[in-house]
């Protein structure tokens, strides 16, 4: 049965950055990081920062994937310091920001978990500063190249003033890298805050990077998947990330908020046959619809896009494994040992992902490594 490529995309937020009064952020025993334990994270994991940013003096530090910024009042406080607490949840750091919300309020409802957790920053009077919402399109429901044509025509209607498309292509014409901005990507950010939109190949910057892809995307086993992943995602800045979560406050729904805030940015349209000048009276593509309509369905789903270890060990299984041997047994005729080259390979730096793979590995129990390490021996059927 063929898969509805509107009905089959996926949800996640990408970022979040919040502010808090440090006075609201102490427990009863006036320690502070009130809102890092109530998640479930244990400030021994973090590593102390001698500066911060934000003209704030100190931070904490997760893996680069969860900073959090504060003015130490023993040391020298400069002048333009907020007085705030920020805490920053990068891509990597809002999922894994959206697990301990799902085991925080133990839901396997993703948008009914991030909601209760905005409820949350409400009560404690937290604010918003910036927030991606973004939609994961796997099965074909947008196409980079048929986006940039319609931006290239002016075949559309935008409350936003600027665009810029991206692309780099190697000798041979495929894409390494395409990205297209609606809207005001950089600059100064008034107070009243600011949004616009992203769309990029997401396949494309996962193959730049060597980062194994999604099962959807690449099946290691049946040597299948769609070999598409388009991103459409919009980035609310300052007063306008607080507006965001308002919104999804008041309608109980990512879906309807961002659909909403995606048509305002832009609507592809279709050019009349007859030149009529008056784009208020064009039609919206049809393809552009069933995309507006799927995503105002679409809920939060698993934000997990990358390897967790189970995940980690059947990608080694399956695609490394056999190099790895063959390099065994070729040092045993030429002389060499992959083992010690491997073990002799320092310096090496983890990514956001692995970081937070260690992470997530480091609280797993004994039992449930075991039953990873059973499967990586045994090998992985095709369904695994």
């Amino acid at each position: 049965m063929a898969i509805n490529p509107y009905t089959s995309m996926l949800f996640k937020v990408d970022w979040l950055s919040l502010v808090i009064e440090p006075s609201n952020d102490l427990d009863e025993h006036k320690k502070p990081f009130k809102l890092l334990r109530y998640l479930g994270y244990n400030l021994s994991d973090f590593d102390r920062t001698s500066s911060g940013r934000f003209f704030l003096n100190s931070g904490l530090n997760l893996g680069n994937y969860l900073m959090v910024y504060y003015d130490d009042v023993s040391k020298d406080v400069s002048k333009n310091s907020s007085h705030l607490v920020v805490y920053v949840f990068t891509g990597q750091g809002s999922t894994d920001l959206a697990k301990k919300l799902n085991k925080k309020y133990k839901t396997d409802d993703w948008q009914l978990a991030w909601i209760k957790f905005f409820r949350h920053l409400k009560r404690i009077k937290a604010r918003v500063t910036r927030i991606d919402a973004a939609v994961d399109d796997f099965y074909g429901a947008l196409d980079m190249f048929k986006i940039e044509k319609k931006i290239r025509a002016k075949e559309m209607r935008s409350s936003r003033r600027r665009f810029n498309i991206i692309k780099q292509l190697d000798s041979a014409g495929d894409v390494k890298g395409f990205t297209i901005y609606v809207g005001q990507s950089r600059g100064k950010v008034s107070k009243n805050g600011n949004y616009y939109c992203r769309f990029y190949d997401k396949r494309a910057q996962y193959i730049s990077k060597n980062a194994v892809l999604p099962k959807e995307v690449e099946n290691l086993d049946s040597g299948g998947g769609t070999n598409h992943w388009v991103r459409a995602e919009i980035a609310f800045q300052k007063a306008k990330a607080q507006n965001f979560v308002n919104e999804v406050l008041n309608t109980g729904s990512f879906g309807i908020v961002y659909r909403a805030v995606m048509r305002d940015i832009v609507e592809f349209l279709v050019k009349p046959r007859k030149g009529n000048i008056n784009k208020s009276r064009w039609k919206v593509c049809d393809w552009w619809e069933k995309f507006l309509d799927g995503v105002e369905k679409t809920n939060l789903s698993d934000p997990e896009r990358d390897l967790d270890l189970g995940r980690l060990l059947h990608w080694i299984r399956v695609s490394v494994v056999g190099s790895i041997k063959l390099l065994e047994v070729l040092g045993k005729e030429k002389n060499f040992n992959v083992y010690n080259l491997i073990s002799q390979c320092d310096n090496v730096e983890f990514s956001k992902k692995q970081e937070r793979l260690l992470n997530d590995a480091r609280a797993m129990s004994k039992e449930e490594i075991a039953f990873y390490l059973k499967q990586f021996k045994q090998g992985y059927k095709k369904d695994d």
